[in-house]
């Protein structure tokens, strides 16, 4: 059965505090069950985990050490037997903490639902896109703030035609987008400025595009500095022009010497 299908209608009970979701994934590192942020300690716990996850509804333990958060489940994670997610919590051998390429999940139904801006400024919300550290998909601007926003993003960017967050606290700009469209759950980490809000996550941009308005606006910005140095140029040129005549003049009335 698939995971992110049936798991929100398992049992579901009260341990340590937090609501603990009955069941148990598989995980793959190049498609996380859960995108958001990541923890990795030696003393690793369900306590741990739940709290480096606040303002997630999910969080998930693996390999004894490694805690993973999450505004949803990908879909590509299955369930399977308890067995399989049985190793021993580094910080609390009395809890199991998954096994390799296993998670044990916890939910809690108490957290809000995030959800993002359809438009900043005049920008509008595009989508979720994949990225890559060897080839951006928005390459013309980089900031990283501890304090990310989107408002923060789309201001930096405001000369680019897109702008895009990435793992909480990247903003990359560009006026060309590659990447590839994927699912929104897959940009499911939350901004380091603002905790209502999405900023992508590892190799995934949440990305805003100039609206129509905003392009013209832009355009009309670009004519009017064009047709600025197009007149001072026509000026500097008359002028030009008007001291060759000048001297032209002048040296016919005073004829030859």
């Amino acid at each position: 059965m698939a995971g992110a299908a049936g798991i929100r209608d398992a049992w579901v009970r009260k341990q340590g505090g937090v609501q603990k979701q009955g069941g148990q994934l598989t995980d793959q590192q190049d498609a996380r069950a859960l995108t958001g942020e990541v923890l990795r300690s030696p003393d690793m716990s369900p306590a741990k985990c739940a709290g480096a996850c606040v303002g997630y509804p999910w969080f998930g333990l693996e390999y004894g050490t490694q805690c993973f958060c999450g505004l949803h489940l990908g879909s590509s994670s299955e369930n399977v037997r308890g067995y399989e997610c049985a190793m021993e919590c580094g910080g609390d051998s009395d809890a199991p903490c998954g096994d390799a390429d296993r998670l044990n999940v916890y939910f809690n139904p108490n957290v809000r639902h995030i959800k993002n801006p359809k438009s900043v400024g005049n920008y509008s919300a595009k989508g979720c896109f994949t990225d890559s550290q060897s080839t951006r998909s928005l390459s013309d601007g980089v900031l990283r703030r501890d304090d990310m926003s989107i408002e923060r993003c789309a201001t930096f960017c405001e000369d680019f035609s897109f702008f895009g967050l990435e793992y909480g606290s990247q903003c990359f700009c560009g006026n060309s987008l590659s990447g590839k469209e994927v699912s929104e759950n897959q940009c499911g980490m939350l901004c380091t400025g603002n905790e209502s809000q999405r900023c992508g996550s590892a190799d995934r941009l949440t990305v805003y595009s100039l609206n129509q308005k905003g392009d013209q606006a832009s355009e009309k910005k670009k004519v009017s500095a064009d047709l600025k140095d197009e007149i001072i140029a026509m000026f500097r040129i008359g002028k030009l022009k008007f001291r060759s005549a000048l001297r032209m003049t002048r040296s016919r009335w005073a004829g030859p010497t």
